[in-house]
């Protein structure tokens, strides 16, 4: 059964927690634009005493001890997604065609919970806890890094929700848990024209639809049938209306690997397969890789620090695991310069059976935050070695 010994350090706050979430969903910022979302946390957190600063410019950092050595980092992602809600909630987002729909609300709402806990603790152990902008494809974890969050920090970790599993619950996996990431562009250049006359223009239509249909068979001809893979196409532009040939047609899609080096082989194969399908029809080819993410991939010791704390905090998932899954994370990108692990915490009510992340339907279970705030205490009193109590008076 998990531990509840560490609410007091924490549960009279959840209400305000819950507001915080709340007020967060309500106000949804994107990438590189959560200038109010940086107001509120810089103000929830120097109510305690911190002294939160600014980095990546819409980002903060702030540290609980800093007159101690950083014992670990944690991680919340803060921006959200253009889509336009239709939850009804009374808290639902006040700006149109933007909405929280990937739960980053409630993981600054936890992060902020962490803060509070160990301030009210008197923690004799320096947390250094950040807020990142800008993970939803903006690359933001590599701005930070570039900035100095990781400086002196030996061990980060990070969770994302996850509304496939049960409110309550937790898991971690060892090894890849989330893709490698590549978005691509491909132009394909012609000649346009009449649409009476395609003897005389250079189609970019034509080519550019024979490198979709030849794409797919990179997955299926070019991987091994057990190793995960995925190429999709998102988008096609071109012409504005059906008997006008135009000069450009303009594509894009998404490259998801497990492992980097097939990553390439993938991108290799791609650009060829682009120059074969223009080349026949006197049209131009170019690919473009863009928002390079590496695999999300867990060491050992710090899966091994997670499994102990969901156990100690959390209910573990028993099912089939869905990890890793094809998604892709920045966070990944710490992974890659400190040992740590990235987790998940089940947000999906009591039956997993709430809409999916990156839908209009989506909204964060508030019950998930107990359980997330637990899981990271414990994990630092494992790093530093000590047992956080609550306040005499409260016990």
């Amino acid at each position: 059964m998990p531990s509840h010994r560490l609410d007091a350090l924490f549960t009279s706050d959840l209400p305000g927690l819950r507001s915080l979430r709340q007020h967060l969903h309500a106000n949804p910022e994107l990438s590189w634009q959560e200038h109010n979302t940086q107001h509120v946390l810089r103000t929830q957190l120097e109510g305690l005493g911190l002294a939160p600063r600014t980095i990546a410019g819409t980002g903060l950092v702030v540290e609980t001890r800093p007159d101690l050595p950083v014992s670990l980092a944690l991680r919340a992602d803060m921006d959200a997604l253009p889509i336009t809600e239709e939850t009804g909630l009374d808290y639902s987002s006040c700006n149109l065609g933007c909405m929280h729909a990937c739960g980053h609300d409630g993981h600054m709402a936890m992060v902020v919970g962490v803060a509070r806990a160990l301030v009210r603790a008197k923690a004799p152990v320096n947390v250094r806890l950040f807020f990142q902008p800008a993970e939803e494809g903006g690359l933001g974890a590599e701005r930070m890094i570039r900035e100095g969050v990781l400086e002196g920090v030996p061990e980060v970790y990070g969770l994302h929700n996850w509304p496939q599993l049960p409110t309550g619950a937790a898991a971690v996996t060892l090894g890849p848990v989330m893709a490698a990431s590549r978005l691509f562009e491909a132009s394909f250049m012609g000649q346009g024209g009449h649409g009476s006359q395609p003897q005389v223009v250079r189609d970019p239509i034509v080519a550019a639809a024979q490198f979709v249909l030849a794409a797919q068979t990179v997955v299926s001809r070019m991987v091994h049938p057990l190793e995960p893979a995925v190429v999709s196409f998102g988008s096609i532009k071109g012409g504005a209306k059906g008997n006008i040939i135009p000069d450009r047609v303009e594509l894009s899609g998404t490259i998801r690997t497990l492992d980097d080096a097939l990553m390439t082989r993938i991108e290799q194969r791609l650009e060829a397969l682009a120059c074969g399908a223009a080349e026949p029809h006197g049209v131009l080819a170019e690919l473009r890789f863009i928002a390079p993410y590496p695999a999300t991939v867990n060491g050992a010791l710090g899966a091994e620090r997670v499994q102990r704390a969901i156990a100690d905090a959390a209910q573990s998932h028993t099912g089939p695991s869905p990890f890793p899954c094809m998604g892709a994370e920045d966070f990944s990108l710490y992974l890659l310069e400190r040992p740590g692990a990235f987790f998940f915490l089940g947000s999906g009510g009591p039956d997993a059976a709430k809409p999916g992340v990156h839908t209009a339907g989506y909204d964060f279970d508030d019950d998930a935050l107990l359980v997330g705030i637990r899981v990271f205490l414990h994990l630092v009193e494992q790093v530093a070695l000590i047992s956080l109590t609550p306040p005499q008076q409260e016990l």
